[in-house]
């Protein structure tokens, strides 16, 4: 066990060298230097292709619990048992913990749980933490919005208050934070603007757990919901267009998520250069036409441009008088003709307006390129890249300048795991000193997995460590150098003593004055 303990750190260890790429930022910029940055990222990216790849694979940790015959009876018989049981707190807890995880895993609405839980989530309860997680796994997609409402209320009155602790105001940020997450559509009720905004100021705290709890829930609204907080927490790469799904909607795929890009790649829309870069020609044209379109400007003379106006203004308005004396006159014989066809009309552009969406929908579905041919993993490849490469595409300013930017929903559902532990509500910052002993673990721990900074130094040698390798002729100094100094420092001393201030001392002769 111990054995196979040291090879998956040493795996780990080689695994987070090889992410961290050496820029070479301090030093001497040449083609080699070039080379192997670009050769240390192209092994970047193939390490996350591959660790997003063991991310899908991965199974439920509990799959006995999927397989229960009726989830929703069992679960209101524990939850019954539960409310009437005068067992130990021990006991209640487990009752509460398998319930909440049955409540989890199949999605189930036994909405009296969670006000069964509020009376529990004070700062002074026993286990609160373990409690907090057992509502945390209860939440899903499926709970109203309303019924949770109150109990981040509770949560907020409890726990994020100035008369609690720093260590209880990080776990009560971190529980709604937990919270959003599973429930995403509770940022859509009344009022959460101003909740989330106070949240977010947090942030300025001195003390370092609340401040990384708020910034949590900071980077959690942006990516959900961005226009909730201030501009000034947006941060830099927010699309202003990401909101979450409304209480009971479900995002329905039609076809393969992305497969646009792979439809433009055929059309040479996108293409790939010799260094393995994803590259929009659309672009490239973007910046040749800014630059060729100013218009060419002609100058002219004032007394030919205000002349040529006046006669085109005169035209103009003879013309405009005809046509109003013509439209008059003719509108009232046309005002009875056009009141009986308006029924008729409006009938059948109703009817036109459906069949037009139905015919614009059914086409687009049947010239989608998934639609047309079976997508080989080659294809699923290259589309994997080019929706990477428009993720980062989106993320640049300069992009969401030009364009509005427009968001690749992945339709990939990866199984969670339902079962969490209390861990993740707790301060991330640790308080307090460590004891003797942790020190001194600390202290035996680098001596044997970390090498000092001289040994591993990555650079090259200082100027001292190449002097002591030159030969002792090159790096000597000579005797008029030598004679130099010696006479700079000696007449410095001597003009010091020469221009030296006397003490001002009293003559003792003389008798003091009295």
């Amino acid at each position: 066990m111990h054995e196979d303990e040291e090879e998956e750190e040493e795996e780990k260890g080689a695994s987070a060298k090889a992410i961290e790429i050496n820029y070479h930022q301090h030093s001497k910029k040449t083609r080699a230097r070039a080379r192997s940055v670009k050769r240390q990222q192209v092994n970047v990216a193939k390490l996350k292709r591959e660790k997003l790849n063991q991310g899908n694979n991965a199974q439920p940790l509990f799959p006995a619990i999927r397989l229960i015959h009726d989830p929703h009876s069992l679960a209101e018989k524990l939850f019954k048992r539960l409310r009437q049981s005068c067992e130990r707190f021990e006991v209640k807890l487990l009752l509460m913990n398998f319930i909440s995880r049955l409540i989890g895993c199949h999605e189930l609405l036994l909405l009296s749980f969670y006000s069964f839980l509020q009376r529990y989530l004070t700062s002074h309860q026993q286990d609160v933490t373990v409690i907090l997680t057992y509502l945390i796994q209860a939440c899903h997609p499926m709970v109203p919005p309303d019924e949770i409402t109150p109990v981040m209320r509770a949560i907020s009155f409890n726990f994020i208050t100035e008369r609690c602790s720093n260590e209880v105001i990080a776990v009560g940020i971190n529980s709604i934070r937990e919270i959003i997450n599973r429930i995403p559509a509770i940022l859509r009720e009344p009022g959460m603007d101003d909740f989330i905004q106070d949240l977010a100021q947090y942030g300025k705290k001195t003390h370092k757990s609340v401040m990384i709890a708020a910034h949590g829930v900071i980077n959690l609204v942006r990516e959900i919901y961005p226009t909730l907080l201030r501009k000034g927490s947006r941060g830099k790469y927010y699309n202003p267009d990401n909101l979450p799904v409304k209480y009971g909607e479900e995002t329905v795929a039609s076809g393969v998520a992305g497969v646009e890009l792979l439809e433009a790649y055929e059309r040479g829309e996108i293409a790939i250069d010799s260094d393995g870069e994803v590259v929009w020609k659309d672009e490239e044209q973007d910046d040749d036409d800014d630059a060729s379109d100013a218009p060419d400007l002609v100058a002219c003379d004032d007394d030919e441009s205000d002349a040529s106006g006046s006669v085109s203004g005169d035209e103009n308005e003879d013309e405009d008088e005809e046509e109003v004396d013509a439209s008059n006159s003719g509108s009232e014989a046309s005002e009875d003709e056009d009141d009986e066809d308006d029924s008729e009309c409006d009938e059948h552009e109703n009817t036109s307006d459906g069949n037009s969406d139905q015919v614009t929908q059914s086409n687009q579905q049947t010239t989608r390129i998934d639609a047309k041919r079976l997508l080989t993993p080659e294809d699923f490849e290259l589309l994997e890249r080019l929706k990477a490469a428009q993720k980062e595409r989106m993320e640049d300013p300069k992009f969401r300048s030009k364009r509005k930017r427009s968001s690749l929903d992945d339709g990939d559902d990866a199984d969670k795991s339902f079962a969490l532990s209390s861990s993740i509500l707790a301060p991330e910052a640790k308080v307090g000193k460590s004891s003797k002993i942790e020190r001194i673990t600390n202290v035996l721990n680098g001596r044997k997995d970390k090498k000092f900074e001289h040994e591993g130094h990555a650079g090259g040698l200082t100027n001292k460590e190449k002097s002591r390798k030159k030969n002792y002729m090159m790096i000597r100094k000579g005797k008029s150098a030598v004679t130099k100094k010696s006479r700079k420092s000696n007449s410095e001393v001597r003009w010091q003593k020469h221009h030296a201030k006397a003490p001002m001392g009293r003559d003792k002769r003389k008798r003091r004055r009295t």
